[in-house]
Formats: C-alpha cells, sequence, structure tokens
C-alpha cells in the first residue's frame, strides 16, 4: 500500500461504521478479560497456597504483576497473529471495551434516528430533535463514533484540539477559533456510512469502496448545515481536499478549499499517523511531521504544515540527542499503548491479590 493510501484510508476512515461480527461475540469478550483480569489473580493467589508464602503487600504485588505482565504480553500476542480480518485489538477484546462499544453502537442508533437518519446515513425524514438538540446529538454521534475502538477513542478531541492550537498560531479571532473547533469536532459524522468491512479491506480500496468512503463529507456536511454557518459546513465537507485539486468531493485547489477544511486536514492525518491502527504502528510526531512536510504543496496548505510544528510539544527532546534512547522510542510508545488499553486490569489484579496475599499473611501470622 502506497503511503498516501494509507493516509486517505486512516482521514477518511478513522472510525468504525456498521456493526462488526466480532463486536456481538460476548463469550469471547468474556474469556479474554478473564485471562487477563482473574487469571493472574487465580494463578498468584495459587502460587502462595502452594509455596505456603504470606508475602507482605509489595512482594504480592509484584507476583501478580508478574502474572499480568505474561497474560497481557502473551495474550496480545497470540490474537495478533491468529485475530480475524478486523481493526479488533486485543484491548478492544476486554469486557469493559466490548461493553463500550455495545452503549455506542446504541447511541448511535438512538441520536441518527432522533436527527432524522437511519444508522447507515440514509436520510428518513421526520427528525424528532429540535434545532437547539440537533448540535449536541451530532457531537454525541461524533463522540460515540470515537468510541468503537480503542484506536480511535478520543481521537475527535485531538483533532479539535491540534485543530484550535493551529487556529491560534494562524491568528484566528476568538469567535473564528471557536467555529473552527465545532467543524473539527463534527468533520466525521458522517462515517456512519461507512461500513466496517471496509475498514477491514487489506491493501487498496477499489473504485467502488472508495467511493462509499467519499460519501462521508457530504453526508457530515448534510447532517449539520442546518445548526452550523456556512463556513463551519464548509470545513465538514472539504477537508478531504488536496492542495493539488486532486481530493474530494470537488476537486477544490489552493486557496479555493476553505481554510477551516486546510486545517483540519492536517490535524487528522496528523493525528491518524500518530496513532496506531490495526494494520501498522504509530509513528513518532517527528516521523508524521516529516510525511505532512512531504506532503506541503501537493495535498496540505505548506503555511497550515509549517505552522503544525510551533504546537506540537516536545517531551521526547532529550531523546532525540542520544542514539540508544532514540532507537528505544518506539518501543516505549508500544509498551505505552499496552498500559493504557489493559494497564487498569492490571492495577486492579495487581492491588486486589496483594491485599489478599497480606490478609491470609497475617491471618497465618496470628494462628
Amino acid at each position: 500500500m502506497r503511503p498516501q493510501d494509507d493516509v486517505y484510508r486512516e482521514g477518511a476512515g478513522a472510525h468504525l461504521g456498521d456493526r462488526a461480527p466480532e463486536q456481538s461475540s460476548f463469550l469471547l469478550a468474556v474469556l479474554a478479560s478473564f485471562a487477563v483480569a482473574i487469571a493472574p489473580l487465580l494463578l498468584s493467589f495459587g502460587f502462595f497456597v502452594a509455596t505456603r508464602t504470606f508475602p507482605s503487600l509489595v512482594p504480592a504485588l509484584l507476583v501478580v504483576g508478574f502474572f499480568t505482565v505474561v497474560a497481557v504480553v502473551g495474550g496480545s500476542s497470540l490474537w495478533e497473529r491468529h485475530r480475524p480480518a478486523s481493526i479488533f485489538s486485543f484491548g478492544d477484546l476486554m469486557l469493559w471495551n466490548w461493553a463500550r462499544r455495545h452503549r455506542a453502537e446504541k447511541r448511535l442508533v438512538r441520536n441518527t434516528q432522533l436527527l432524522g437518519f437511519d444508522r447507515s446515513g440514509a436520510y428518513r425524514g421526520d427528525p424528532v430533535a429540535d434545532d437547539e438538540d440537533r448540535l449536541e446529538l451530532l457531537a454525541e454521534i461524533a463522540d460515540a463514533l470515537d468510541a468503537k475502538t480503542a484506536y480511535t477513542v478520543n481521537h475527535t478531541d485531538r483533532v479539535e484540539k491540534l485543530s484550535r492550537d493551529l487556529g491560534e498560531v494562524l491568528g484566528l479571532p476568538e469567535a473564528e477559533l471557536d467555529k473552527l473547533s465545532t467543524a473539527a469536532f463534527l468533520h466525521d459524522v458522517g462515517n456512519i456510512r461507512i461500513p466496517e468491512h471496509i475498514l477491514r479491506k487489506p491493501g487498496q480500496l477499489d473504485e467502488e469502496d472508495r467511493k462509499t468512503v467519499e460519501s462521508h463529507a457530504l453526508l457530515g456536511a448534510m447532517m449539520a448545515y442546518e445548526v452550523v454557518s456556512r463556513d463551519v459546513a464548509d470545513g465538514i465537507l472539504h477537508h478531504h481536499e488536496r492542495w493539488d485539486g486532486g481530493g474530494y468531493p470537488n476537486g477544490k485547489t489552493g486557496e479555493s478549499i476553505p481554510f477551516f477544511a486546510r486545517v483540519i486536514s492536517v490535524a487528522e492525518t496528523y493525528d491518524a499517523l500518530t496513532s496506531t491502527r490495526a494494520h501498522r504502528h504509530s509513528l513518532s510526531p517527528r516521523s508524521a511531521l516529516a510525511v505532512l512536510r512531504a506532503g506541503a504543496g501537493s495535498q496540505f496548505d505548506p503555511r497550515v504544515v509549517e505552522a503544525l510544528v510551533l504546537t506540537l510539544p516536545r517531551p521526547w527532546a532529550v531523546f532525540d540527542r542520544v542514539p540508544v534512547l532514540a532507537a528505544s522510542r518506539p518501543r516505549l510508545r508500544e509498551w505505552k499503548l499496552i498500559f493504557q488499553r489493559v494497564g487498569k486490569v492490571a492495577i486492579s489484579s495487581a492491588i486486589t491479590t496483594g491485599t489478599i496475599a497480606l490478609i491470609l499473611g497475617n491471618a497465618g501470622r496470628a494462628s
């Protein structure tokens, strides 16, 4: 797959569309959660009983932490090798993430119906919500789309924040920044139309699938246009135009592309590149910026790309000066991602087992 196709897929299809077969597998979610959350606790408890040891809290936490790490790393590796062609990560298999997706799907069905659309994005008429509620419902749809997978949780929030930061660097007044934020938050509400099998398909998209993906920009603008200003709707409609005219839906070029759309395009692509996806790991901020600079003047507005440099924090700057540390950055990002997905479970299991061990230890000593 060419790099530009990768960006195309991630920018246009960062969210889930229709419900995935794997999502409905409640049993699989239970089994995966048991393997990570309960099995380490039972193994640790069995180890303490078998060895007749009654450790204090810290040693108990170390033991359960070891078993939890083994379960997380082993389960994740096994899933990566044998999972079906889907965008679900090992973390998404957890029961609490299954519940999150289930709730998100219910919100999508309910809110689209209130707006007069069905779940596939087809307009059915007779919207229930009034104009005051429509904007809130659209925001809930955007948030629910993000919640459908661990790969995209908080994607919309990050794009909104980065778009606003770019707008500040580029000198927008406060009122315009508010409108830019609205456009950025709603830019992908039309993704309710994209079926998940298109997002799961390996390799390049065929012509029919590309048309389906491209339809999300027009649908999003249609869903929002009655409750937002024209420039906000234009930002949603045109955020996949390219500076050289090769984008969609209208093939606009250069500064004829609405300004909000040019900003959102850079912000969304940067977030997609620096986020892990099913088919690749995340890029470092420096690598993502290099991709954007390579596309400045062809895909992106060069002025917006250069403004991006001023908005990015540099918490890893010291790593760039030491080759050994720089080489470790990809591994650190992977461990950070694993912790974000299942780290709460590891901590919870460790504390629970440690507490039990401590109680049993005190009881054993007392007797």
